[in-house]
């Protein structure tokens, strides 16, 4: 039986409103920007925090251009072509449902890091 979990807190201090909801880009095509949000363990309460880079190809290269170091990004990156905020909402979604084997959460977490930087709290 897989762990009841629930996806919160899905923000981005790279935003200028903070709330990646509510976010709508001047380009759709031109997106690079961290996130983070919770996974929580809603019977446990246990929770993992994941961040993610979320930025399409030409978003990647305005930020290559405006930065002053050669890395672009040492986190975990999922790369749109264009940015739309309910296909990446179903996509964080389906990764984090792939990761739920019905086994401890600890075990999901590390299921996790595959896709996602993390920090576990208990």
């Amino acid at each position: 039986m897989k762990l009841k979990l629930k996806i919160t807190n899905f923000y981005s201090v790279d935003l200028p409103c903070n709330k990646v909801s509510k976010y709508v880009p001047d380009d759709e095509e031109i997106i690079f920007f961290q996130t983070y949000f919770d996974v929580v363990n809603l019977e446990s309460n246990e929770t993992c925090e994941c961040q993610v880079v979320i930025a399409t190809p030409k978003g990647l290269s305005v930020s290559a251009k405006n930065d002053n170091f050669n890395l672009i990004s040492d986190r975990a990156l999922l790369v749109y072509k264009k940015y739309n905020y309910h296909e990446l909402m179903m996509d964080i979604e389906k990764i984090v449902d792939s990761c739920n084997k019905g086994d401890d959460f600890l075990s999901m977490v590390g299921r996790l890091e595959r896709y996602f930087s993390t920090d576990y709290e208990k």
